[in-house]
């Protein structure tokens, strides 16, 4: 059993579910040497890592001084089909960044800016549409995901789905779609999307076991788009928003609808610069019965950003003992694995360690 344990949870904690390291904004030509799109984008990828407001970020002294062409890894153009913007023959292009993490941590604390763990948790997307500007549609339009004066279920909206999933990558969220089988439909009616009720946050937790929803309902008319979203955490109350464009503005109302969306999650996880502090914690983990539950540990503490690095000190009888490199504070930490659940921690620890007893489902 002690050689299984070191054998599987002795290694560098190096997993991540997002690349923060990089993001993507929307820009109309190829001019790789223009100072405010590299500062934009540099923008964006502190706000992925901090969960900062990009205003505040703008106007940081830290921030404004910074070097960023010597931290560039690399930056390239890509080109937006055109079904995908608003006005035919308009070009757009997608400028990506990707800049070193080292230069992104210097920034991040000189300049006093919160951290936002990198393993984030799954957002589904319930979303339904109504189309008021066919009032003669097509047979095609009738096959499609918009029906003239009804409302629908729109993940086969192609322009509607590209945008909520490119700027879900910009923007550093995890988006996961429901399967929309029998089994969703009868769970979650695309009137209670519309009416953003409690029914798909149950369905959620139920059938695919995450506590994130993000429900949005799309009223397209001649004139303009509008959209209201309700957004819950835990099954908790939902925030209520409403955007509202032109109607060829697709793009512009999810982007909007989006960066609340971020905003409203980093709100609930992104650390306080106060509790930032690099430091060696010793960590013992007890309550250890098989291989599922070490491999588990090991997938969690992975996957845990703030945590850069341990190595094992001893594993015998189920237990574990580590030492880890935090880059947040005990209180912090506590906080993090409390509410994740996969370890429950024991007061009785000595005053120079943390003990957790792995939580056995």
């Amino acid at each position: 059993m002690i050689i299984v344990l070191l054998l599987i949870i002795c290694s560098s904690a190096t997993a991540k579910l997002i690349d923060v390291n990089t993001t993507q904004i929307l820009v109309a030509d190829t001019n790789a040497n223009d100072p405010l799109k590299i500062r934009q984008a540099f923008a964006q990828i502190i706000a992925i890592n901090t969960g900062e407001d990009i205003i505040t970020i703008l106007q940081n002294p830290v921030f404004l001084e910074a070097q960023i062409k010597s931290a560039i890894k690399r930056s390239y153009f890509e080109k937006i089909d055109t079904q995908y913007l608003p006005i035919q023959g308009e070009v757009q292009y997608w400028f990506h960044l990707v800049v070193q993490q080292n230069f992104i941590h210097k920034i991040i604390l000189q300049a006093g800016f919160s951290l936002l763990p990198h393993n984030r948790e799954e957002i589904m997307l319930w979303l339904v549409s109504e189309d008021d500007t066919a009032l003669n549609p097509t047979a095609a339009e009738v096959e499609g995901t918009f029906k003239a004066q009804g409302l629908n279920y729109a993940y086969r909206d192609e322009i509607a789905m590209y945008w909520l999933q490119q700027w879900a990558q910009a923007l550093g969220l995890i988006i996961k779609l429901p399967k929309m089988d029998e089994t969703d439909w009868q769970n979650v009616s695309a009137q209670s999307i519309k009416s953003l009720s409690f029914e798909a946050a149950a369905h959620t937790q139920n059938r695919y076991q995450i506590n994130k929803n993000l429900l949005v309902y799309i009223k397209k008319t001649e004139l303009a788009v509008k959209i209201r979203s309700g957004f819950s955490l835990n099954q908790d109350d939902i925030k209520i928003k409403h955007f509202q464009q032109p109607t060829n503005e697709m793009g512009v109302i999810l982007y909007s609808m989006m960066l609340d969306t971020s905003q409203e999650y980093a709100l609930n996880y992104k650390i306080d610069s106060t509790k930032l502090q690099n430091h060696t914690q010793r960590i013992v983990i007890t309550n250890l019965q098989n291989y599922d539950e070490v491999e588990k540990v090991r997938h969690y503490l992975n996957n845990l950003s703030v945590i850069s690095s341990y190595n094992i000190v001893s594993a015998m009888y189920g237990t574990i003992e580590m030492n880890a490199e935090l880059m947040i504070n005990s209180e912090a930490f506590l906080k993090m694995t409390t509410r994740d659940k996969i370890l429950s921690h024991d007061p009785s620890s000595q005053s120079n360690q943390l003990l957790f007893n792995f939580n056995t489902p």
